[in-house]
């Protein structure tokens, strides 16, 4: 039988004293849900029927009910309640009343699960946690992990130690679990679960490298009118974007090589390694020519929406070399120019990943180039940057 992901009433009793028997399940009437509770006590052989009173702990009758079993069946609304058992003999006369049994009917949902962290489980991490995110992940719920493929039913259970509604850390005993994939059961107190597949652990150790490959035009930054998108940028000019290279805009591309050893649940730190290319034909400049160049960053990595979503931050600085950089001049193709230009250059940037499973992402983003000095600059870029790209 099949609950609706969204349903919003889940009636839990506990029993704060242990005598009578008790419990719970769900049965559907006319496509709806109803929570159905079995109240339960010993049986005597030698009494004709029972009469049960349910009442709230604040007082009032709920119901009132005669039975020969030594059991009822009920469904309340959440709230604190008490019941007492009168029993009746042979001859259909009082003979004596059970103890009373507080209980209480608590309002739960159906638990969601949208993500967790780690995305795989490393037991050569040496962490033993995991973090499940979504909806409805109550204090009390249970976790147990099935072994997929197991012959003998691998279950080992989880041990929670924190929960908010919208995440719920677990412990898990990695001396007991083993690599390959698993499916995961969190079951609320009100007997709700939610199953969770494609958990996998891993023996090995995770290298923390993401590798993605950019389309990253570059577009100059330049002196003149009102600078780029009206924006004030470092530096009162930049020469060879004012007086050479005068397009608007150079076809670019580049791969970015992301190590991110320093890891916690939220933010991840490490460095970047870019190497880029862009194509710097332009009218005026009549030979082939292009720039090249690498750069190194430090980075920041930080989760958003249950690690569907990724922001980096880095800043560094590398080298750029342009090449065959020749103006054609004159009616016997005369030349000037040169051959190479190193230059070094700052590279701050910012962008956001998208994975679309859990190692595959696209990222998207942009960086700004300056080459000192700073006040007067060669050269002055953005490069917005598209891609796609893997972790390891």
């Amino acid at each position: 039988m099949c609950l609706r992901q969204r349903k919003t009433l889940v009636v839990l009793i506990s029993l704060l004293c242990a005598t009578p028997d008790f419990a719970q399940s769900y049965r559907t009437e006319n496509g709806g849900d109803r929570f159905v509770q079995r109240l339960g006590w010993d049986d005597d052989p030698n009494v004709f029927k029972y009469e049960v009173s349910i009442e709230r702990e604040t007082g009032g009758i709920v119901e009132r009910r005669v039975t020969t079993d030594n059991y009822i069946e009920v469904s309340l609304p959440p709230g604190r309640y008490k019941y007492t058992v009168d029993v009746y003999n042979l001859l259909d006369l009082f003979d004596y009343r059970m103890s009373i049994v507080p209980f209480e009917v608590l309002e739960a949902l159906q638990p969601v699960v949208t993500g967790w962290t780690p995305n795989v489980f490393n037991l050569a991490d040496g962490n033993n946690e995991v973090t499940f995110f979504g909806t409805n992940l109550l204090d009390g719920a249970q976790i147990f992990l099935v072994k997929n493929g197991s012959r003998d039913g691998r279950v080992v259970s989880a041990e929670i130690f924190g929960s908010d509604g919208t995440s719920a850390r677990a412990r898990l005993p990695v001396e007991e679990i083993e690599k390959g994939k698993w499916t995961v059961y969190i079951t609320n107190p009100g007997g709700l679960r939610a199953v969770v597949s494609g958990f996998t652990v891993k023996s090995g150790k995770q290298v923390n490298i993401d590798l993605s490959v950019l389309y990253r035009p570059v577009i100059p930054v330049r002196s003149e009118g009102a600078h780029l998108f009206g924006m004030e940028f470092l530096g009162a000019s930049s020469f060879l974007f004012d007086t050479i290279l005068v397009n608007a805009f150079y076809q670019g591309a580049g791969l970015r090589f992301a190590w991110l050893p320093f890891r916690t649940n939220l933010f991840n730190f490490g460095f970047l390694v870019e190497p880029r290319w862009a194509d710097l034909t332009t009218r005026v400049v009549y030979t082939t020519s292009y720039m090249a160049g690498v750069s190194a960053s430090l980075l920041l990595q930080a989760f958003l929406l249950n690690k569907r979503l990724a922001l980096h931050i880095s800043m560094g600085g590398g080298i750029l070399s342009l090449h065959d950089l020749h103006i054609v001049s004159g009616e016997d193709n005369n030349n000037a120019g040169l051959d190479l230009l190193i230059l070094p250059f700052l590279d701050t940037g910012l962008s956001v990943k998208m994975y679309l499973v859990k190692s595959l992402f696209v990222e998207l983003g942009i960086s700004w180039n300056i080459t000192p000095p700073f006040d007067d600059p060669d050269l002055q870029y953005l490069n917005p940057q598209a891609g796609i790209g893997y972790s390891f």
